[in-house]
């Protein structure tokens, strides 16, 4: 196809058309324009309505790592942990600046590890994978994030295991010199044996106290006394109507006492006097008890060290 020079185009359009003969000239037709009613068009046009605008969600904060950059969005604080507890930004960054210092020891859970954790946990409470779904969702994720948050919180527990709990040494004589300072002392247990005999509503408690006198004197069982196994009770948890077997002898039934369908009455087999707790039994609580300062002081240490040297942009 043969292209018009522009300039040859507007003289056509432009000059009178000859005939062959060229006697006469042929004007070209004159179209009468018509005006557009703008005004008019504009009345019938509908107009259209904006789409409305609404935040589906927003950066709450960016972390830049030297190999990862990690952005926090506020449905990601609004999660719950994995234990149900709720999340804070702080909390959520300080996860994240963790499991990035994590990642630079080569620290992972390895995914197989994660299933096969999920796997004990539907085996140990009979649970099906719907169950362990609807757990996640109702902590805010989808399974597969689920799954993503327990690799993350086995990376953290192994640097924080790593990082402060291997460093959480309590010398013994600290040990010691606090079992010395803060002494326990176990109190005083009675060993129990309840004896219960059945009665006839016209049977008093002096006939039954005959009959039971009667009984020992002879070196004979109570007719018809149920003996119940015995049992260790601290002098604190006796009842007050029950206060006389804290002055009763080894061995010694105590008065029948009438209740409902029969008598009840109480032998105190052994006592065991208030004592010293001895060391061996209080050194993991108190060792845990001395720990859980120097814990929370390389907690914090470590905490500020991420933060410190994190560059964090809030928005």
């Amino acid at each position: 196809m043969k292209k018009i020079n522009m300039f040859c185009l507007v003289i056509l359009c432009t000059t009178p058309f000859v005939s062959a003969r060229g006697d006469k000239k042929i004007e070209p037709k004159k179209t009468e324009s018509k005006k557009t009613d703008t005004k008019k068009i504009a009345a019938q046009q509908k107009p259209q309505k904006k789409p409305e605008l609404f935040v589906v969600d927003q950066i709450v904060a960016i972390i830049y790592g030297d190999d990862v950059t990690v952005i926090i969005t506020k449905s990601d604080t609004e999660k719950l942990n994995l234990d149900g507890k709720p999340r804070t930004l702080p909390d959520s960054i300080f996860e994240q600046l963790v499991y990035m210092d994590a990642l630079k020891f080569k620290i992972g859970a390895d995914p197989e590890a994660v299933d096969r954790y999920i796997a004990m946990i539907m085996r140990e409470n009979k649970l099906s994978q719907a169950d362990i779904t609807a757990m996640f969702r109702s902590a805010g994720y989808t399974f597969e994030e689920g799954r993503q948050q327990l690799s993350v919180m086995f990376a953290v527990n192994t640097v924080l295991d790593f990082k402060v709990k291997s460093r959480l040494i309590v010398p013994e004589s600290k040990i010691i010199s606090f079992y010395q300072e803060h002494p326990v002392y176990e109190e005083e247990a009675f060993l129990v044996e309840r004896v219960f005999v059945p009665a006839a509503d016209d049977v008093s408690a002096k006939e039954m106290q005959e009959t039971v006198d009667r009984s020992l004197k002879l070196g004979k069982e109570i007719p018809g006394a149920e003996i119940s196994s015995s049992f260790w009770v601290k002098r604190s948890e006796i009842a007050e109507d029950k206060q006389f077997l804290t002055t009763m002898q080894e061995g010694k039934l105590s008065r029948p006492e009438q209740i409902k369908d029969g008598f009840e009455m109480f032998k105190v087999l052994e006592r065991k006097p208030e004592c010293l707790v001895p060391l061996e039994k209080r050194y993991q609580e108190i060792s845990g008890q001395l720990r859980k300062p120097l814990y929370d002081k390389l907690f914090e240490e470590y905490r500020k060290s991420l933060f410190d040297a994190a560059s964090i942009v809030y928005y």
